[in-house]
């Protein structure tokens, strides 16, 4: 109960801290529509059936939005925070990167990504000149465990890319690179890359939210089963990448490039 208490704190917090932050949030969603009508919109136009391609290959852009949404929270935390002089305060208050993934992961993971799915299922809508009901999910329950299997994976990325922030002086420009990544087994379905993408954590509740429509690649049953041990791992090896990653900055401090 007091880590279930400690939890909803953090988001209350988070919730809060994500008021300064709401043209941001405008920015990420309008950036991240803008590249979806990019990437979907000339394959909706000459798609012989453009509704299969919503459904194979749009659904990945949710897990995908909240495995990117990780990246940049842990951006943040190690970089724009650092050099405003607070990362120290989060610290001593005895939010490490972990529980800062947990304050932030409503907003940033669950709210941005829901946001972004639903204007680009609108404007799929348009392109294949369907009725909005058409391109929505069909099966309520794959979908919901996807949603909520997706937010270990915001946790997991935040927490990698945090380590690999103090460990390194990468700069942000090549976290945007390591984003890439993610498309893998996400928006680029396993169909079209093989077994090799099943073995992605982030693959799993894609997957999920893929059989709300009906085109994912596993079974449901056996995905349930799997999506519980990939969740159970991704949370296990988070916490101890965040208490590595933690331990590193209390230690030597954050790397950053010099000039």
């Amino acid at each position: 109960m007091r880590y279930l208490n400690k939890i909803l704190a953090l988001i209350r917090v988070g919730i809060r801290l994500s008021r300064f932050f709401i043209t941001s949030y405008i920015s990420i969603i309008l950036n991240s529509v803008f590249w979806g009508v990019v990437v979907f919109g000339s394959a909706l136009v000459f798609a012989k059936a453009p509704l299969q391609i919503v459904y194979l290959y749009l659904p990945g852009l949710f897990v995908f939005g909240m495995a990117s949404g990780g990246t940049w929270a842990a951006t943040d935390y190690f970089r724009f925070y650092y050099h405003q002089g607070l990362t120290d305060m989060f610290l001593e208050c005895g939010v490490g990167i972990l529980e800062y993934s947990l304050m932030t992961v409503l907003v940033d993971g669950l709210l941005i990504s829901s946001l972004t799915f639903m204007f680009m299922l609108f404007i799929a809508s348009v392109y294949a000149n369907v009725p909005m009901v058409e391109v929505l999910p069909r099966f309520y329950l794959p979908l919901i465990v996807g949603i909520l299997s997706s937010i270990p994976i915001f946790i997991f990325s935040c927490c990698v890319i945090g380590l690999l922030l103090v460990i390194t002086p990468i700069e942000v420009a090549w976290i945007n690179m390591l984003q890439f990544i993610f498309l893998l087994g996400t928006i680029i379905p396993p169909q079209i890359l093989g077994t090799f993408s099943l073995f992605l954590p982030w693959t799993i509740p894609a997957e999920l939210v893929r059989a709300a429509y009906g085109t994912n690649m596993i079974p449901i049953p056996s995905l349930y089963m799997i999506d519980l041990i990939d969740v159970v791992l991704i949370i296990i090896v988070s916490v101890i990448i965040a208490r590595i990653c933690d331990k590193q900055v209390r230690k030597k401090g954050i790397t950053i490039r010099k000039g």
